[in-house]
């Protein structure tokens, strides 16, 4: 199952300053059209020259955008726990995952003031990397940095079937085992491409994971992102991911492109009361 990839990985807050600087593009388009329409001249050198300005104005504000959300960010403890699917299917996925799970953890353990992170490679016998403080290569000399980087690229997708309950199931155990934190942010992220099934004694158990996510939430005030890496578009299968970003407090938090998982943990962080 293939992601969408792009030639450079997303940066942290990438999705925002792309969304951003897309809805600006859009305006200046619709803004010179109108002009070309009610002037058949076409717009002044002079009208043209405010339209630059307008759009320099908005670079500098979404720039001022990006440094507050920086700001509420770091000041927040966050503890994320992902669950990824290790099966055969994920062959095409994985190697650009795991891509984007090392950037990550490099960057949010930067700018966040205490980051926690756990992993759940789910297949028929699961691989765990408990939840760890990352911090920064000047307070540890790398120790924790090195140990979940070894982990992430030693994990490779091997042919079973997946365990996808077993996954949730385990990664929010994680979360309850660590305790609980009122003054932190909890994230959950599933990533695969099949919904619980593929192991007998998970058959028919759909609902008792979405409520297991539900219960998560309500006790954490935390968000779920989930990932489909899957192409049957709007099965069953991605409708289970759905429902467990749903679950966790926003569907909008569901996405296909494994590149914007990123940009999603940021927004559950903001979210996360």
């Amino acid at each position: 199952m293939k992601l969408p990839q792009s030639d450079s990985p997303a940066s942290f807050f990438e999705s925002f300053s792309d969304l951003i600087f897309a809805t600006m593009a859009i305006f200046v388009l619709l803004f010179i059209l109108l002009l070309t329409q009610v002037r058949s001249g076409g717009p002044t050198q002079e009208e043209m020259e405010a339209v630059q300005q307008e759009l320099e104005q908005a670079k500098a504000d979404s720039a001022e955008l990006e440094k507050q959300i920086s700001q509420q960010v770091s000041a927040r403890n966050v503890t994320l726990v992902i669950a990824l699917d290790g099966t055969g299917s994920m062959k095409d996925s994985f190697d650009i995952l795991k891509s984007q799970l090392t950037r990550m953890c490099l960057e949010v353990s930067e700018i966040i003031q205490e980051f926690q992170i756990g992993i759940v490679i789910y297949r028929e016998n699961l691989e765990v990397f408990p939840i760890t403080r990352i911090q920064a290569d000047t307070t540890d000399g790398g120790v924790s940095r090195n140990e979940l980087q070894g982990f992430i690229q030693s994990a490779n997708h091997r042919g079973s079937p997946a365990a996808t309950g077993k996954g949730i199931q385990t990664a929010l155990s994680m979360i309850q085992q660590n305790g609980q934190d009122e003054e932190r942010a909890y994230v959950f992220a599933l990533i695969g491409d099949v919904r619980p099934g593929e192991m007998k004694q998970e058959l028919g158990r759909e609902v008792q994971y979405i409520s297991l996510v539900d219960d998560f939430r309500n006790q954490y005030s935390s968000r779920v992102v989930t990932v489909y890496t899957g192409t049957d578009y709007n099965s069953d299968n991605e409708l289970f991911f759905k429902e467990i970003a749903k679950a966790g407090g926003d569907v909008s938090m569901h996405s296909r492109d494994g590149g914007s998982l990123i940009g999603n943990i940021l927004l559950a962080v903001l979210k996360s009361n």
